[in-house]
């Protein structure tokens, strides 16, 4: 175990360097989760990346659901960075950090849980992904400064103001419902 580790909700020693399969729980996820703010908290009002990825798990096809519900798994521990600051980590402090830790722990997340992915399954999860965030942009945002305009937000949802133990709730749900082991 390195210097860097976190506590988590049910009472792990989560290694921020050195992560593994151990350290890792759906009960820690779906916690972390529904606290965790979208969009830097820029929102108008608390909207969490496991009410985000709950959705995303409503709007994905039947076999991808598992794998469309824990897309941002790692969050749980390294947080929701914006868009740009992901980039600038990878560009100024490299991309073997990122590998070691981040991709590392998404690896962890798909070997615990049977998470299978290939080229069309990453498309279509990422198209799920950048539609909520348009979503999200236009219900959550009071002005948005770059919405795209080659995709198309969700039309059929309403996002609702939840707190985060009803989240964490639907969250299990529907990991207990999709889950595969």
């Amino acid at each position: 175990m390195s210097k860097y580790w976190l506590p988590t909700y049910t009472g792990l020693r989560f290694d921020l360097l050195e992560p593994s399969i151990e350290m890792i729980t759906i009960e820690d996820m779906a916690h972390h989760l529904s606290i965790e703010n979208r969009f830097c908290g820029a929102t108008k009002f608390a909207y969490s990346v496991g009410y985000h990825s709950v959705l995303c798990c409503y709007k994905a096809p039947e076999h991808l659901k598992l794998e469309t519900l824990l897309h941002d798994g790692e969050e749980t521990w390294y947080k929701d960075f914006p868009y740009w600051w992901k980039i600038a980590i990878r560009e100024e402090l490299g991309t073997n950090l990122w590998q070691r830790t981040i991709l590392w722990t998404k690896g962890l997340i798909d070997t615990k849980f049977g998470l299978k992915f290939d080229e069309d399954s990453h498309k279509i999860i990422k198209e799920i992904d950048l539609r909520m965030a348009e979503t999200e942009k236009i219900q959550l945002i009071k002005n948005p400064a770059v919405l795209s305009k080659e995709i198309k937000p969700y039309n059929d949802l309403d996002i609702l103001r939840l707190q985060p133990e009803n989240v964490e709730k639907l969250f299990l749900a529907e990991f207990e419902k999709w889950r595969r082991n």
